[in-house]
């Protein structure tokens, strides 16, 4: 019987024990006309042979039917029509032989262990055999541009694709492609050769290879002693698939991993966060790298080293610890006088006493939340937190959890946000204005707050800031800033520092007012209130109307219908009054 092109795979182990059919090549139809249910009529022979073993031990499906329904059985470009079984396992002449190589017998030709074919196709190049242009493709094109398959993980095509059906995942592959995952050109992985051991720290979040090794560590090894990289091998790695998924089992594969501690400051400030699912796998790369214990850790900022130390950079993305306040800075008010102070509020109170709904997504605690509704109860549509409700997989919603772009779009506000955001003002939310009239708008007055900070930043302390290059804050003549102590003592040297951390740090995460609504709106009106007379005395709101009335006008909120979206709460626009109790959380 002839046998056409079927790209069997690699791991079925049940299959290959039986994979029998006997052909010649790889045949064709002329274009336009019409092919049976399995075109490559030669690969038949096979299925018909191992009707009884023909289901995957990684995907438990059966992988002719997989294969029938991929572009390997019937191209889609009308040209040319696929793949069978011998492309890719290529059976030894003579396979299956003789009657007794299925029915008794040993082997044939001279093969004396059975493994007439070719076990794994994908170890031993056979998918260039038709794809050489993917080496292109998948391969960095220029020294600076990362890769979708490096010198790490060559011939291993099956880490983001299924061998037996390579179609039917295509549009989550180009969705994960358009995200920062997959962005060979992004800062994230083109950075700089993270794998070199001058940059081992960063391993575990900017390399695919470091990632799965940390999250099979169970976290436990943060800073590794040194990297895999070999000898001229600067091959830059974007976050691949299989770095959450263990197996083209996709669905059933993604890593399970411990929840995250973060290792701030060099692993002495150490912040648990909660057991969210599949979430700690994002928390573990999107907490960012310091804290506020960080800055506090400087000295006792009397010595020389406290005004000359460089910035403490918080890191990028940090969406996770924004919304678990693990980051960020907000020890403006001397330590002693915490006890009666009644405006800036510390670690310990906000941890204990701001509540977040978009926390609560995924998990138990959304039942009895003020916002809940029957979509949110857990079981009914995610339990694995926040970050995969939001970003990848609502369950029981079939367009979300085909995407792996992980952007918030139509469809997330439609099935996830309008389920509490009904209404803006008189306003009707739906998917299509969502954005527009709600998320713009809440999103315009948080920038504005941001900006208000850099402007009083430069203007009362002679201190620029540039978010593209490091280290970000800058003297006038265009040095990085070192002397945090200006003209002031020692502990405002690190309140200064602290301003400078805060801005940094929501700049770098420009959902900050989604992921930690509360915890950044007091960071950004504790650094205002700072910067502009060094004094914690609730004088951000005339700040606002005197410098950017862009923010405010008196007696009237610019950028919004109602003061509940302002980021500077204090100002109670029907009064025209200046009221304390709007500034708490």
């Amino acid at each position: 019987m002839k046998l056409l092109h079927y790209t069997f795979s690699i791991l079925s182990l049940l299959l290959v024990f039986a994979l029998t059919g006997c052909g010649d090549g790889n045949s064709g139809v002329p274009e336009g006309s019409k092919p049976p249910a399995y075109f490559n009529s030669s690969s038949q022979g096979c299925i018909d042979c191992h009707s009884a073993s023909r289901t995957s031990v990684v995907v438990n499906a059966n992988i002719a039917e997989e294969w029938g329904a991929s572009n390997h059985n019937t191209s889609k470009s009308g040209k040319q029509y696929g793949a069978g079984c011998a492309d890719c396992h290529e059976p030894e002449v003579g396979h299956p032989g003789t009657c007794n190589r299925c029915h008794g017998g040993t082997p044939s030709a001279t093969n004396i262990i059975g493994s007439d074919v070719i076990r794994n196709p994908d170890d031993q190049s056979k998918c260039y055999k038709c794809h050489s242009h993917s080496r292109e493709f998948h391969y960095s094109r220029n020294a600076t541009e990362a890769e979708f398959v490096t010198k790490d993980n060559t011939n291993k095509c099956r880490n983001c694709h299924n061998p037996h059906d390579v179609t039917s995942l295509m549009p989550l592959n180009k969705d994960w492609h358009e995200s920062g995952h997959g962005n060979v050109n992004s800062p994230a992985w083109t950075n700089r050769d993270f794998k070199d051991n001058a940059n081992r720290a960063c391993i575990r979040c900017h390399t695919a290879t470091g990632f799965t090794n940390f999250l099979n560590s169970g976290f436990t090894t943060p800073f590794p002693s040194q990297s895999w990289a070999t000898p001229g091998d600067d091959s830059r790695e974007v976050l691949s698939c299989d770095a959450c998924h263990s197996s083209y089992d996709f669905i059933n594969s993604v890593r399970k991993t411990m929840p995250f501690v973060a290792p701030y400051n060099n692993n002495l400030d150490r912040k648990a966060f909660p057991d969210v699912g599949y979430s700690n796998q994002c928390i573990a790369c999107h907490s960012g790298r310091e804290s506020m214990a960080t800055i506090l850790a400087m000295g006792t900022m009397s010595s020389a080293s406290a005004s000359t130390s460089g910035f403490k950079n918080s890191h990028y993305m940090a969406a996770a610890g924004m919304m678990y306040m693990t980051t960020g800075f907000t020890d403006f008010t001397v330590m002693a006088d915490k006890a009666s102070d009644t405006h800036t509020y510390g670690e310990s109170y906000l941890m204990n006493n701001v509540n977040s709904t978009h926390r609560k997504l995924g998990t138990s605690q959304i039942i009895g939340d003020n916002h809940n509704t029957a979509a949110f109860v857990a079981g009914s549509f995610d339990t694995n937190g926040p970050c995969v409700t939001c970003h990848l997989n609502a369950t029981g919603q079939p367009d979300r959890k085909t995407s792996h772009t992980f952007a918030i779009n139509g469809n997330a506000f439609n099935q996830v946000c309008i389920n509490c955001h009904t209404s803006n003002g008189a306003t009707f939310l739906t998917s299509v204005n969502f954005k527009t009239a709600f998320v713009d708008k809440k999103s315009l007055v948080f920038q504005n707050a941001l900006n208000l900070a850099i402007k009083l930043l430069n203007d009362r302390h002679g201190i620029k800031y540039n978010a593209a290059a490091y280290p970000y804050f800058f003297e006038a003549n265009g040095s990085g800033v070192t002397n945090w102590k200006r003209n002031f003592g020692d502990d405002d040297a690190k309140k200064l520092m602290g301003a400078c951390y805060n801005i940094n740090l929501l700049k770098r995460d420009p959902a900050a007012f989604v992921h930690g609504r509360v915890f950044a709106q007091r960071l950004i009106y504790d650094t205002i209130d700072y910067l502009d007379d060094r004094k914690i005395n609730m004088s951000t709101g005339d700040t606002a109307i005197a410098n950017y009335p862009l923010i405010y006008i008196k007696g009237t909120l610019a950028t919004s219908s109602s003061a509940s979206y302002a980021y500077l709460r204090g100002y109670n626009i029907t009064t025209g009054v200046w009221n304390s109790t709007y500034e708490r959380p």
